[in-house]
């Protein structure tokens, strides 16, 4: 073969690994999107969550118990 033939070959195969690279860059864009859209889903989910759970907590101890609430993790702070 000529080197322009093999050249030309190259290039081909140049231009379809670009093709294939940029499908897969596609791909996993829409996959980020959607791995965003699934933690918003889950943090707006998470905040009456956590909500209750502290109330749950403060009426068990407070009001059935009666005694303090004891001291815990903060689950507000992971919203």
């Amino acid at each position: 073969m000529s080197d322009n033939t093999e050249e030309k070959i190259e290039v081909k195969k140049l231009k379809d690994t670009i093709g294939f690279l940029e499908n897969d860059i596609e791909e996993l864009e829409d996959k980020v999107n959607d791995l965003e859209e699934q933690c918003a889903k889950f943090e707006r989910f998470m905040e009456p969550c956590a909500i209750s759970a502290e109330q749950l907590w403060k009426v068990v101890f407070e009001d059935i118990l009666k005694q303090p609430v004891p001291n815990g993790e903060n689950l507000r702070d992971y919203i």
